[in-house]
């Protein structure tokens, strides 16, 4: 265990903590009296504070590349734990010995699943057709178009804790459901796929699920040739990384017709620019990036947190480690 220290004390564990609207984290330091939590907004003004800390807890977008081998400077640095799942905004970066980056895997899979049923099932009912009526005082009943979740053949592509909630949501719906990883793990009712087997598995994918990572590996995976091996009248949603879709592709094939309709949580670049081709695109919804909002998710984070620093402070395995420069941390004396 680590030894109580006062706060004034230079030798005190401190932990920088830079996340915007950070009053949920605040009482961090009721629980945890051995440490000197300082609190930023920003990542600017968090940086000069974060010389001499022992860990840093970051907003997932905020922690780059350059941000981590600007706090790897710091050679009292034993941890950083990012609030994202995703992690392709470190792609490549090696911690020095001792240090350890850390996620919040699994805060964000029911959330982000429900987002992307919400997208499909909208599609399918026309929702977005009846809210553009709506907004105009008319009836406006669409001729055809509606599409069911039962009985259809869904692909989701990326099995990690979003695809797998997304996949267990889609079986209850009565869909056929195939899960494609680089290293699938089983999932009752799931038919589970090599990604060496995207380009077989595409024609007979009616509904296709992106919830990919970041990263080289996952860049326009999707692309015109892919997205024209789907059978005329599939249904694509995103809810991974922007990337992964070619936008060009996608728009001309929702203009032509052969998507019956395609979802987006997740575009590239971000914001969508105005005048966007995809703006003006049929039976599109662009949802701005919120699959991961949830009322609830301060209180998922906070526990996350307090989870490793408790492990922290003892020792421990920390959880959901990405990435490891060596040996478990433990913190500077």
């Amino acid at each position: 265990m680590i030894e109580r220290r006062q706060a004034g004390d230079a030798t005190c564990l401190r932990v920088v903590v830079v996340y915007p609207g950070n009053a949920f984290l605040r009482s961090l330091t009721d629980d945890f009296p051995a440490i000197r939590f300082d609190f930023h907004e920003a990542v600017e003004t968090a940086l000069a504070d974060a010389a001499d800390c022992d860990a840093v807890i970051s907003f997932g977008r905020f922690m780059t590349r350059d941000v981590a081998e600007t706090l790897f400077r710091n050679p009292r640095l034993r941890w950083i734990q990012i609030g994202s799942a995703g992690t392709d905004l470190l792609d490549g970066v090696t911690p020095p010995p001792g240090v350890v980056l850390t996620r919040a895997a699994g805060i964000l899979d029911a959330v982000v699943a429900e987002q992307a049923l919400a997208l499909l099932l909208a599609l399918g009912r026309r929702l977005h057709d009846a809210v553009r009526n709506q907004t105009h005082g008319t009836w406006g009943l669409p001729r055809d178009g509606f599409e069911c979740v039962a009985g259809k053949r869904a692909t989701v592509l990326g099995f990690g804790g979003i695809g797998r909630a997304v996949a267990t949501r889609l079986l209850a719906l009565g869909a056929e459901v195939t899960g494609i990883s680089r290293n699938p793990a089983p999932l009752p009712g799931v038919t589970l796929r090599s990604v060496a087997d995207l380009q077989a598995i595409l024609p007979d994918s009616e509904i296709l699920l992106l919830a990919l990572p970041g990263g080289a590996a996952t860049a326009g995976i999707i692309g015109r040739h892919e997205i024209a091996r789907l059978p005329r009248g599939a249904m694509l949603v995103n809810v991974g990384r922007g990337a992964s879709l070619d936008h060009a592709a996608l728009a001309e094939a929702l203009r032509d017709g052969h998507l019956a309709g395609a979802g987006l949580d997740v575009t590239e670049p971000e914001p969508l620019p105005t005048g966007h081709a995809l703006w003006s695109c049929p039976n599109l919804i662009v949802s701005p990036h919120v699959g991961g909002r949830d009322r609830r998710q301060p209180e998922r984070l906070r526990a996350l947190f307090a989870a490793n620093i408790a492990r922290f402070l003892s020792g421990e395995e920390l959880l959901h480690c990405f990435a490891a420069g060596g040996p478990r941390p433990t913190p500077s004396r």
